[in-house]
């Protein structure tokens, strides 16, 4: 049964749509978000939502008083920007990811004009697939890892592949292995992607130690 089937679309219309559409479930953050939107006792990790009564309304509403107070600042902040983001936004990203490495600036391997600036991780993820990614190749991610992800690669008709995590980060040996796995099965070619994260990898929490990382990059 296709998707077009199982959501109920008429026949004369599931015509319409994409293969790429056909592909696409239900997205499950929907329930998540749902459930934690209309229940504001409940502290949903799950979706990512935070405690109502944490959220900085004073702070934010300092910020944005001081903002408009100025006309030229204001005019700039409700105007439309580039599409990779406010260039000063870029590089405080920069700095603070030179900062969380160790390293200094003529250490650090980042590039203003190559940093983009998304409304979230799931913008960025999407927009990863469609630069990256073809029907039929293959992305290597740790075990468990992040499943909204999983189903943005289901849509584009990618093979996921899993590699166990332990407490330092994705396992380095069992990489190699799956590595060597493609290589004899002649699908070496078609991995465009290993997904890992270097800090509170999502779901553990896990931040790849400095020797995992090493190991990881040879």
């Amino acid at each position: 049964m296709s998707q077009a089937e199982t959501r109920n679309i008429p026949p004369e219309l599931s015509v319409l749509f994409s293969r790429r559409a056909e592909r696409t479930g239900d997205p499950p953050i929907n329930y998540m978000l749902a459930k934690a939107l209309t229940s504001p006792d409940l502290i949903s990790l799950a979706a990512g939502f935070v405690d109502y009564h944490t959220l900085p309304v004073k702070e934010v509403s300092l910020v944005l008083k001081e903002l408009l107070s100025d006309v030229d600042a204001a005019r700039a902040a409700l105007q439309y920007g580039t599409t990779q983001g406010l260039k000063g936004l870029r590089q405080r990203v920069i700095d603070r990811l030179v900062d969380a490495d160790g390293v200094s600036k003529d250490e650090a391997d980042y590039d203003i004009e190559h940093t983009v600036i998304t409304t979230g991780s799931q913008q960025l993820l999407y927009l990863l697939t469609e630069v990256l990614l073809d029907v039929g190749d293959i992305v290597i991610m740790g075990h468990p890892s992040y499943w909204v992800f999983m189903g943005a690669l289901k849509t584009s008709g990618v093979r996921c592949l899993a590699v166990p995590l332990d407490d330092e980060g994705m396992r380095a040996d069992l990489l190699a292995d799956e590595l060597s796995s493609l290589e004899r099965a002649g699908q070496l070619h078609r991995l465009k992607l290993i997904y890992v994260m270097s800090y509170y990898q999502n779901p553990t929490g896990i931040s790849i130690s400095d020797a995992r990382q090493d190991q990881l990059m040879k």
